[in-house]
């Protein structure tokens, strides 16, 4: 069972190598092409930028609201 959960990016915190910064860009470009507003770029990070990222704020993640009971 998987529980879903929501990616936050801080895009003024962000920081990654040039391989990922390619990738990313690269992503980003298909989505505005098509018009897309929800690009999942978490797969794209190398271990050491998402881990980076996320020891300094660039990269947060919740659950989803919508599986948290009342």
């Amino acid at each position: 069972m998987s529980i879903p959960i929501r990616i936050i990016y801080n895009w003024e915190k962000i920081q990654v190598c040039d391989d990922c910064g390619r990738k990313i860009a690269a992503e980003l470009l298909k989505y505005v092409r098509k018009q897309k507003y929800e690009a999942d770029i978490s797969k794209l990070f190398c271990d050491e930028c998402w881990e980076w990222n996320i020891a300094n704020g660039g990269i947060k993640s919740e659950l989803d609201p919508r599986v948290i009971r009342k």
